[in-house]
């Protein structure tokens, strides 16, 4: 009976499955002011080398960063990683109410001295891990306000 009811259902749960739309890793999107998140941004992206921030077109970009020298994936062992850099570009978009933050990683390696740079895709950690950061921000100044009002 069991069996029955789950070969009825299976068709049911692929199709679903199959048109669930994922959020994308290296995105986020709040109901909050743009000046908040704005804030946010900054602060976490303090301690990376930066090239362009504009807070009246939500940008940021920073410079080349090279061989891992800010983030290292925390699976990897020591690894060399000489011929690797990458910028990060970020974008903040605001249409009422919502603000949403775009974080994408422009990655190069360079095989030898000589060769030219060919760009490779990222593995999309490091962007999570930022989008994860941005938002337990946004969820401790939420909750810091509701304790002060």
């Amino acid at each position: 009976m069991k069996k029955t009811i789950l070969y009825l259902l299976l068709p049911f749960l692929l199709i679903s499955c199959m048109h669930t739309a994922e959020k994308p890793i290296n995105s986020l999107s709040v109901p909050i002011s743009r000046y908040k998140v704005w804030k946010i941004l900054v602060e976490i992206f303090k301690t990376y080398p930066l090239k362009t921030i504009d807070e009246q077109l939500g940008y940021i970009e920073t410079e080349v960063i090279k061989s891992g020298n800010i983030w290292k994936p925390p699976h990897q062992k020591q690894k060399d990683f000489s011929g690797y850099s990458y910028i990060l570009k970020i974008n903040l978009n605001y249409t009422k109410p919502i603000s949403s933050v775009t974080i994408r990683k422009k990655a190069n390696i360079q095989k030898g001295f000589l060769s030219k740079k060919q760009e490779i895709a990222s593995d999309g950690l490091e962007e999570a891990s930022l989008i994860y950061k941005i938002n337990r921000e946004l969820e401790v100044q939420s909750i810091l306000n509701k304790l002060t009002n």
